[in-house]
């Protein structure tokens, strides 16, 4: 922290330390005492922390029992608390020079230096107040919304998640039914082609029937005709034999052409049921190709419902997508706003770690100097029990010097009265003689 330099008039400081019930006045700060002193820093410690020196006089057990002379430094322990206590504060408003000297044998400039920066920390603390309370409720709303996006986000990520399986899933049915739609139009364009060539020769087959037929008609008129004219011959009667042998011949001939002409219409007919045989059967292929062009169109209808299906999916999943995306910027800035706030708290720990590192060194220093004092004190414990056994040596030697010098002074007394008891006699004696002389 900065070295505080501005100073306060000794009024305003006396004015504003009355309003926190800090009894003080002008002469405290100009003339200062140390038991004065002493009290202004016990109700700054009392008004910033709640503790009172009273409270640092109780007896610790546990720091005692990690002395290494409880005894000797019992005592000293609250003041070195006491201390610490007000080097902390005055440090958190801008005070580092701050020494046990100014504690003991305190100055009224450098007094008037750390009330000025103590008072300035007080006003400010009762001017923003407020503000830094609004702006941590504001932190802390600001945390839980980022904790309640952070959650918003976990679940819709999990069902992104979800819905991607999905996806995934119905895309492989998808393209499983697309193979399957595939083959079906394969198949069926194989039995289109088959039906095409089934017609045509449906249509050959149905005019060779009827080519048949036709000789079949003519045929029977034609065995109609001869019966006819084998009765028409039987009911004749022919007187010439020879005529009618050759008649009989012709007819012979001729009912032989006739039988041959059967015989071959027999095989004719024969191949004409075989040729309906195959119409028949290739009739049944036609009603099975038929079925399974229904089954086809059946299968392709089912495949354009999912594909409608997988269209109203992919648009359901590009909503999902663009929600997605929203969140994720949404994310992106709370990610911004998290990395400015964990800047801000990286910056602020940074600082508490420097101001710990300076206090740790503080510390250090103190406990160097306190350990150097404790040990200037177990010295100069022991000079003073040296000292203390001199001084008890000399008292006891003075007593008997005392003693002596009484007894002296007395023969001395005696023998001054004696003297002067003879130099009065000797001078009466000498007036006598000067008389009698003049």
């Amino acid at each position: 922290m900065a070295e505080f330099k501005q100073l306060l008039k000794i009024p305003e400081i006396v004015q504003v330390l009355n309003k926190i019930n800090i009894d003080i006045i002008d002469e405290d700060i100009t003339k200062p005492t140390a038991q004065r002193v002493f009290y202004i820093y016990e109700c700054m410690v009392n008004y910033t922390l709640g503790i009172r020196y009273n409270d640092l006089t109780q007896p610790n057990f546990e720091i005692e029992r990690t002395l290494e002379y409880p005894e000797l430094l019992k005592d000293s322990l609250p003041l070195v608390s006491f201390y610490e206590l007000i080097s902390k504060i005055l440090k958190n408003v801008g005070i580092d020079s701050f020494s046990f000297a100014d504690l003991i044998n305190p100055e009224p400039n450098q007094l008037r230096r750390y009330l000025s920066a103590f008072v300035q920390f007080t006003y400010f603390e009762q001017k923003h107040t407020k503000a830094i309370y609004e702006f941590k409720n504001k932190t802390d709303e600001y945390d839980n919304i980022i904790n309640d996006k952070q959650e918003r986000i976990e679940e819709l990520k999990k069902k992104i998640e979800k819905v991607r399986l999905e996806r995934e899933k119905d895309e492989i049915e998808a393209q499983k039914i697309k193979e399957f739609n595939n083959e079906l139009i394969n198949q069926n364009r194989e039995l289109k082609s088959n039906q095409d060539i089934t017609a045509n020769n449906i249509s050959k087959l149905k005019s060779q029937k009827e080519s048949l037929e036709e000789k079949i008609t003519n045929t029977k008129l034609m065995i109609n005709n001869n019966k006819d004219d084998c009765n028409r011959l039987r009911t004749l009667l022919v007187h010439n034999p020879e005529e009618f042998k050759n008649v009989i011949k012709n007819l012979n001939n001729t009912l032989n052409e006739k039988r041959h002409q059967s015989t071959i219409t027999d095989k004719r007919i024969q191949e004409l049921q075989t040729n309906m045989h195959k119409m028949q059967a290739l009739k049944e292929i036609i009603n099975e190709c038929i079925k399974s062009i229904q089954e086809c169109q059946e299968n392709f209808n089912e495949f354009k419902s999912y594909q409608k299906k997988a269209s109203d999916e992919g648009e359901k999943v590009e909503k999902v997508d663009s929600d997605v995306r929203n969140l994720t910027m949404e994310n992106d800035q709370l990610d911004q706003r998290y990395r400015n706030i964990e800047e801000m708290e990286q910056r602020v720990i940074k600082k508490k770690n420097e101001n710990t590192k300076n206090l740790e060194i503080k510390m250090n220093q103190l406990r160097e100097k306190y350990f150097k004092v404790r040990d200037g004190y177990v010295l100069k414990m022991i000079d003073s029990d040296k000292h203390r056994k001199s001084v008890q040596e000399i008292e006891n030697q003075t007593i008997t010097l005392k003693e002596q010098i009484k007894s002296d002074m007395a023969a001395m007394n005696s023998a001054y009265n004696k003297l002067k008891s003879q130099v009065d006699c000797y001078l009466s004696e000498i007036q006598v003689s000067l008389k009698e002389n003049i």
